[in-house]
């Protein structure tokens, strides 16, 4: 009896708990936490403080057993609630930590718009939008950046002098042309061959003969280019200024392309004329041209028709300037400067251009012609100037012959 009435005087130590827990959820709530985190905490109080009054209402005469059970009711219910209470303060701290950073993280946001002078357009007095002070910056950038596309990048304007920085030795360049001018040579072979064999031989109509040309055409361009990226892989990643095409800033005092390639364009007649003119090949008009010249064995397609116009257009203007180009101008030549003069190797790789193409009676015209493209790639370092040159040269004269040809002249008495 004394027990009882003892546990019933004194303050209950699972009642003082529901307290401390009903305060420390006021404090969360206080404290900013999510409503959320603390509304699980009423159902599990209202339940225990239910169970703590009926214990404290018990009396003598209540049954031992129902009295232990209420017990053990109060004491589960305080783990409960304990390890409840922890999880939620965590669960709760966690979100109050990172709404904190975020709040942080707003705030620093706008004092960089702040200290970088990023606002918005705002309304002038006659309702307009002003200009704000991130467009006027940034439109006096655009101005700066076109005005300094035009201007040298630095003290060195002229780069006729200035060699590559080649990663491979001259053992790598020495195989790398010989197996491209043994797949040259294969090709030219196995091309027809398996054409007769798989019964595509061209016939005499002249789509026929576009459609082979192309073909081969298509085939050497890329065995070549196969063959160089095979050789040039184990050096990669590259310089920037090794197999570079790189259409910005065409018009570039320095470097622009295109600006480049006009006037190498207007510079490769002259040249090649004084190169004719001081060799006196093609001076005589009466003397035969050589069969097995190119052009000559393309005269049946000349306007013939539009496939094979079309063809000749891609053959001439695509394939070669790309596979010639990147072997002479952006393998051979920049190699050849490991060890020469740039103006050496200039030389070299424009006479070795002309003997590619096999017509000794054009060899001084294509040096000269290969001369001049070796001088613009080696100004702009770009692979797209000589490319262009050269697309302009081959399909200008593809063009020309076929819309003579198409009004009835005798395009033979132009070759």
């Amino acid at each position: 009896m004394a027990s009882t009435a003892a546990f019933r005087g004194a303050s209950c130590p699972c009642s003082a708990h529901l307290e401390n827990v009903t305060q420390k959820r006021g404090n969360l709530s206080g404290a900013g936490a999510p409503t959320s985190l603390v509304q699980p905490f009423t159902s599990t109080t209202a339940r225990s403080g239910h169970v703590v009054q009926r214990v404290r209402q018990t009396s003598a005469e209540t049954p031992f057993n129902e009295r232990r059970a209420l017990h053990r009711q109060v004491f589960c219910g305080q783990r409960l609630k304990q390890v409840s209470c922890i999880q939620s303060e965590r669960t709760a701290c966690r979100q109050i930590v990172t709404a904190q950073n975020t709040r942080g993280e707003h705030k620093a946001g706008r004092e960089l718009a702040h200290l970088t002078n990023v606002a918005r357009p705002v309304k002038g007095a006659s309702g307009a939008p002003r200009t704000s002070v991130v467009a006027s910056a940034l439109k006096e950038k655009e101005e700066t950046a076109r005005k300094d596309s035009l201007e040298p990048d630095d003290d060195t304007f002229w780069r006729l002098s200035e060699p590559w920085d080649i990663p491979w030795t001259g053992k790598t360049t020495a195989f790398t042309m010989t197996a491209w001018l043994i797949g040259f040579v294969l090709t030219g072979i196995a091309v027809p061959l398996g054409a007769v064999k798989l019964g595509y031989a061209p016939g005499d109509d002249a789509d026929s003969k576009a459609l082979f040309v192309l073909a081969y055409e298509l085939a050497q361009t890329a065995i070549g280019l196969t063959i160089i990226w095979a050789f040039t892989k184990p050096f990669q990643p590259l310089g920037d200024e090794l197999f570079k095409f790189d259409l910005r800033r065409p018009l570039a005092r320095k470097d622009g392309w295109a600006l480049y390639a006009l006037g190498g364009f207007l510079l490769a007649f002259g040249a090649v004329q004084a190169a004719a003119s001081a060799t006196g090949v093609g001076q005589d008009p009466d003397a035969p041209r050589d069969a097995g010249d190119a052009l000559m064995q393309l005269l049946p397609i000349i306007g013939a028709s539009p496939l094979g116009t079309a063809s000749l257009i891609v053959v001439t203007g695509v394939c070669a300037p790309l596979l010639e180009e990147t072997v002479f101008r952006g393998f051979f030549l920049p190699s050849l400067t490991k060890w020469l003069p740039t103006w050496a190797a200039i030389l070299i790789s424009a006479f070795g251009f002309a003997a590619a193409h096999v017509t000794p009676g054009e060899l001084p015209q294509l040096t000269a012609l290969g001369v001049v493209l070796g001088i613009t790639y080696t100004q702009t370092r770009n692979l797209a100037c000589p490319m262009l040159i050269h697309s302009l040269w081959n399909s200008g004269v593809i063009i020309v012959l076929t819309v003579l040809k198409v009004n009835g002249v005798d395009i033979k008495e132009f070759v």
